[in-house]
């Protein structure tokens, strides 16, 4: 499993966690150089800061690779899913989330939903856009829906409040962003795509 973007490591921690049978093999790919470094020390598995070296040493032979929350930092998306193609092996899995862009929560909130995030977040794409991405990379899109991710609401509110994120306004408002998207999950969708 290669999680593309693995930021603070977070998914990984979790997945080795629950690798009690040793039986998956887990990597990242992190492009921030220090921080690739101290991941691979703190998890004690491969974390690439360069991606020349993970296509060289790993092509056709990872099973998934996950970019959460990763679609939206990207200059080059189109890039990532041809990483992610040449990476997994036939009938591999590439699984992302992302902000859905066009969610009644966004439409809710307006400027203030707190996935917009810029300057940070540069684009949301739709399901329009993964399926061409998708195609040029020789994936096939197999499935889209909305997830019920609490952070969006949680973190928009906040800044309702007060103009900007707080920390604890978010934690106050997590138990009612859990409810809000387990009632309208449409602030986030997770899309799992296959190699043909």
């Amino acid at each position: 499993v290669l999680d593309y973007g693995c930021g603070d490591g977070g998914f990984l921690q979790s997945l080795l966690k629950r690798n009690t049978t040793h039986r998956i093999h887990a990597i990242g790919y992190e492009p921030f150089a220090a921080q690739a470094q101290r991941l691979s020390q703190e998890l004690a598995i491969p974390i690439f800061s360069d991606r020349a070296p993970l296509l060289e040493e790993y092509p056709g032979k990872v099973d998934a690779v996950t970019l959460h929350f990763v679609m939206e930092h990207l200059l080059n998306p189109r890039q990532a899913f041809q990483d992610a193609s040449r990476l997994l092996r036939k009938g591999g899995i590439l699984f992302l989330t992302l902000p859905h862009f066009n969610s009644w929560e966004r439409r809710l909130f307006g400027v203030k939903w707190h996935h917009l995030d810029a300057p940070r977040h540069i684009h949301f794409a739709e399901k329009k856009t993964l399926k061409t991405l998708a195609a040029e990379s020789g994936l096939t899109l197999l499935s889209a829906k909305p997830l019920p991710y609490a952070h969006g609401f949680a973190g928009t509110v906040p800044v309702l409040l007060s103009g900007r994120f707080r920390f604890s306004l978010f934690v106050l408002a997590l138990p009612l962003g859990i409810l809000f998207s387990s009632i309208f999950p449409t602030g986030v969708y997770g899309y799992c795509l296959q190699k043909e």
